[in-house]
């Protein structure tokens, strides 16, 4: 069996007549964390769509392959990609309130979530979600689960979107710019599910962000995109110390430590 278990070859995608993603090319082994760094409108967000079947009717992928195991994402019927959506692979959005009914308890649509792909009764979706929350190191399970969406905070709704997402244990999770928002603690706390997710489950991950700092805690190789060309590609640490690229230089030096100072990156 190889070991990767996506990869994404020579893919090019249209927005109506605007080529929005050029020739990017990368690969995704069971149990990696790859970054994909870029500022807004570079693409990487429209790559993490086109491996869910989720680019709308605008969009097209002109050519270029995205697969899945043996499966090409840029060929599925949208009757398959509904059974490795949620089963084999997970997403997490970058605003969870965009997909969290807000006057409907978390717990319900966790429910539902998981009857999606398997029939249970209440009582079995509940410990199974609850046994998620505890395994993601979210405390207080049994309150977040009668809990409605507004009655918790931003990185609280960040962290239940990963953990709902890990319920049927998917193999690739996708998480577009899971700390955008969020105050320090929470972004430590978004950070430590996806390492313990990778640590419990094998979960590959994909996170896509414009943090280049998020990437330096989380990421064991990171891709950079600009105007959907690939600028740089490799581990962590030789894209964070000997990028190639300047434009990778300038997301590197944009990251403020305090009073104008800079990250240092790798050093700390």
């Amino acid at each position: 069996m190889s070991d990767t278990i996506l990869s994404c070859e020579k893919l090019n995608i249209f927005y109506d007549k605007e080529h929005v993603v050029k020739d990017v090319s990368f690969s995704l082994k069971r149990g990696e964390i790859l970054g994909i760094a870029g500022e807004s409108g570079s693409g990487k967000s429209t790559i993490i769509k086109a491996s869910m079947g989720l680019l709308g009717k605008d969009a097209k992928i002109e050519s270029g392959d995205i697969v899945f195991e043996d499966t090409n994402l840029c060929t599925t019927s949208e009757k398959e990609m509904r059974k490795l959506r949620g089963n084999k692979l997970g997403i997490v959005f970058q605003n969870p309130e965009t997909y969290l009914c807000p006057v409907r308890k978390v717990g319900k649509q966790i429910a539902e979530s998981i009857n999606a792909h398997e029939n249970t009764d209440a009582k079995k979706a509940k410990e199974h979600a609850l046994e998620i929350f505890e395994r993601l190191n979210l405390k207080d399970g049994e309150r977040i689960y009668e809990s409605y969406p507004f009655e918790l905070s931003g990185g609280m709704n960040q962290r239940v979107a990963i953990a709902t997402a890990c319920l049927m244990n998917p193999r690739v999770l996708l998480v577009d710019e899971p700390t955008s928002a969020l105050d320090r603690l929470a972004k430590k706390q978004v950070e430590d599910e996806l390492l313990l997710l990778r640590e419990k489950n094998n979960t590959a991950v994909i996170v896509v962000t414009h943090d280049i700092k998020l990437l330096e805690d989380v990421a064991d190789n990171i891709l950079v995109l600009k105007d959907g060309t690939v600028q740089e590609y490799g581990t962590k640490e030789d894209v964070l110390s000997s990028p190639k690229s300047s434009y990778t230089r300038l997301l590197i030096d944009s990251v403020p430590k305090g009073k104008g100072k800079r990250w240092n990156l790798l050093s700390e």
